[in-house]
């Protein structure tokens, strides 16, 4: 995946999940993002 089309899909995430950015989980961005789905990733292959 390029980095165009990465982008493109982390702001459409956050179109669709309006409630995180409401709650603040997360500051608007495709760094952070990007941080929190690494984050979600490693807790998944944890398990």
């Amino acid at each position: 995946m390029s980095r165009p089309d990465l982008e493109s899909a982390s702001n459409q995430m956050v179109r669709n999940v309006p409630l995180y950015r409401q709650k603040r989980k997360f500051t608007c961005g495709p760094s952070s993002l990007m941080m929190v789905m690494s984050r979600a990733g490693r807790a998944i292959s944890a398990e």
